[in-house]
């Protein structure tokens, strides 16, 4: 039975590991992955977390934002293997051998066991660092971790000493990649921003590394993702991609929700049917007299011209005036967005996937399927509910969440 299908399946036995790299003295990472939820064949895990994965697609916020969110763990420590270095029962003992608990390389894989006994779509759902460990009276561990974009926001970009020249978006992305630091632990899947423009100086650049890559993600309308593997790149790490934010690509999935034979949608958490605070018709660039503003009368008369004021004062000025045109193409328009959860782990969905929704709706209680009220009246053919979504319509994801203790996934989209 292929991953998918046992995904769609009625009978799920999960497959849960936890594995750790400890750093050596030396400062390089042991080269094998140590697995640590099972010890002499007893389970060691008492709660697994939550992952999150999303982009910030609000512009009442920020564009071209991206967030991953750290893990908690518990765990058994009744046999001190998660006590500092110094203790003789810890899984970082020698001190001249290992350091300390900080910033070991810890993942989370998750998958299935099918009928036959087979793993199935088991890939690596968060790798990243342990930022701390807590013990307990209880003769447990609280493990806090951090994703590998503690990396990016560990290095002022004033380190890479960059002279007053020109460069490509694509060009300075390249660039921090390129360094073994970043490179050890996120390697560089996709390097394609929707519009590639010219930083006019690069010493005008300021912050962190993820600080400044957000920024070049806005200047070049595109989104910076960090991802993990989904069912398909199994092994392939924590990738990075640097895309576009027009979706791309064929959808990934059908859901079907309430007045389908077999719905997968377990809960509608929220929705937006207008999508109205996302709308933005004007957009200025507040360093100078350039605009992109819609055409549309009638979206001015119902979302009053609002407007956001931005600053593209890093690019080149033949590059300023097609970003502020292609914000304007991208939000000019309302986009409704809706947040469910499904009783399964989705390990073949990430962010910027396309899915499709099919709602098709209940029927009242006083119609049955044929139209027809419960006095003979006509009351109409098509099935009656508060949300209804055809089958043909798709959604981009904007943030993924996966509940490893209850095998849950928590689905953010936004129709497209």
């Amino acid at each position: 039975m292929s991953a998918e299908a046992q995904i769609d399946s009625n009978i799920h036995r999960p497959v849960r590991r936890l594995w750790i790299k400890r750093k050596l003295v030396t400062g390089l990472y042991e080269t094998d992955w140590q697995r640590v939820d099972t010890v002499d064949g007893e389970d060691q895990v008492i709660e697994w977390g939550t992952v999150t994965h999303e982009i910030d697609a609000d512009p009442s916020t920020e564009q071209s934002t991206f967030d991953i969110s750290g893990v908690t763990i518990k765990i058994r420590n009744d046999k001190g293997l998660w006590n500092n270095e110094k203790s003789s029962t810890s899984l970082f003992f020698p001190d001249d051998v290992y350091l300390t608990r900080k910033f070991t390389r810890i993942k989370i894989e998750a998958g299935y066991i099918d009928t036959d006994g087979e793993e199935q779509g088991v890939c690596t759902v968060f790798e990243g660092l342990i930022e701390s460990v807590s013990v307990s009276e209880d003769r447990a561990a609280i493990i806090n971790t951090m994703s590998y974009l503690y990396v990016l926001k560990n290095y002022p970009i004033s380190d890479r000493a960059y002279t007053a020249t020109t460069a490509d978006v694509s060009a300075i992305i390249s660039d921090l990649f390129g360094l073994s630091k970043v490179s050890n632990f996120i390697y560089l899947a996709t390097n394609t921003p929707a519009l590639d423009g010219e930083i006019a100086d690069k010493t005008t650049l300021e912050g962190d590394y993820w600080q400044v890559i957000q920024r070049l993600a806005f200047l070049s309308n595109s989104v910076p993702v960090l991802v993990g593997e989904i069912i398909g790149s199994e092994a392939n790490g924590q990738s990075f991609k640097f895309v576009s934010r027009a979706p791309i690509g064929a959808s990934k999935r059908t859901f079907y929700g309430s007045g389908t034979s077999a719905p997968d949608i377990y809960s509608i958490d929220s929705y937006d049917d207008e999508g109205a605070k996302r709308v933005v018709l004007r957009w200025n660039d507040d360093t100078s007299s350039l605009f992109a503003q819609s055409s549309n009368d009638s979206l001015k008369e119902k979302y009053l011209n609002k407007t956001s004021e931005v600053d593209v004062s890093d690019l080149s000025n033949a590059d300023r005036q097609p970003l502020l045109n292609a914000l304007l193409s991208y939000w000019e328009y309302p986009r409704e967005s809706l947040t469910f959860s499904c009783k399964t782990m989705l390990n073949n969905i990430n962010v910027m996937d396309l899915i499709n929704i099919s709602i098709p709706g209940v029927y009242p209680d006083d119609c049955d399927r044929w139209g027809f009220g419960v006095w003979g009246e006509v009351v109409g053919s098509a099935a009656r509910a508060g949300l209804i979504i055809d089958v043909e319509t798709q959604f981009l994801v904007t943030s993924v969440s996966l509940d490893v203790d209850n095998w849950k996934t928590t689905i953010k989209c936004e129709r497209v």
